[in-house]
């Protein structure tokens, strides 16, 4: 890596944090201490930032990547009480997490598949911003992992239960698909304990599900090999069609659990 390229990276990221009067300190390896909030210090490395300015020099990489680190952290001195009533969980691409702003940011992620990983976070409604739990708010609130994920688990099954199982007709089969009135979740209900209960109960069980988009899901039979195939046409179009795209995975989902299946060839040439 171009040392100059870092020092631009550093002095921009500086005269970012001085702007919102945000305190912070060099240190001796060229990491920062960042005193963004009482309940979040983080010490930050620009290293991936600084490779990603020596491809492309862009002044809004570097706004982009304190907005995300930082302002998500602004809210980790909120209470407990408050953030246990929003806390959920939700997929996202494990390549898109390699991305310098979500450096030094640490969420709480569990690895669903060799591509999504599940995500933990809570709901600031009233300041219209979603903050990634962190190892910082655990020790911050108090609790452990193991109880995150039981409440984001208790939620989301409440938003499955409010969920409209619908069928698409194909021939004499059908393919099921839910309604949700908080589409960018639809995707993650796939893994919740109420989503196999209202499968067994409403549709067959076990199913294959694919999930090109947040606010996407075609649900399978297992034992409908015709069927599934069918459906991965459709999942590549809406894939390569939505601007942030999810999985191009198939998952079987059982009384094991939740499995990754395929992925989904692109059509070469």
């Amino acid at each position: 890596m171009n040392p100059t390229a870092y020092e631009q990276v550093a002095a921009l990221f500086e005269q970012e944090l001085r702007q919102r009067g945000i305190f912070f300190s060099r240190n001796e390896d060229g990491t920062y201490h960042v005193e963004a909030s009482p309940g979040y210090q983080p010490t930050v490395h620009l290293g991936n930032l600084a490779r990603e300015w020596e491809k492309e020099p862009a002044a809004d990489m570097v706004h982009h990547f304190v907005r995300v680190v930082l302002d998500s952290g602004t809210f980790s001195d909120t209470s407990w009480e408050t953030a246990r009533e929003g806390i959920y969980f939700c997929l996202f691409p494990t390549e898109d997490l390699k991305d310098p702003s979500w450096q030094g940011l640490g969420p709480l992620r569990d690895e669903l598949s060799p591509g999504l990983a599940k995500l933990y976070a809570y709901d600031r409604r009233e300041a219209g911003t979603t903050v990634w739990i962190s190892g910082s708010d655990l020790a911050h609130w108090g609790v452990t992992a193991e109880e995150i994920r039981a409440l984001a688990m208790q939620h989301m099954n409440e938003k499955m239960r409010q969920a409209e199982v619908d069928f698409i007709d194909v021939d004499t089969r059908r393919i099921a698909i839910l309604g949700t009135e908080e589409t960018n979740l639809k995707a993650s209900l796939m893994l919740t304990e109420e989503f196999a209960r209202r499968m067994k109960a409403e549709f067959t069980w076990p199913v294959y599900t694919l999930v090109p988009a947040d606010d996407y899901m075609f649900i399978v039979p297992a034992d409908d090999e015709d069927l599934l195939n069918r459906a991965t046409g459709a999942a590549m179009r809406e894939y390569e069609r939505v601007d942030l795209p999810l999985s191009r995975e198939i998952f079987k989902i059982s009384d094991e659990g939740v499995r990754h299946f395929a992925t989904i060839q692109r059509k070469s040439g």
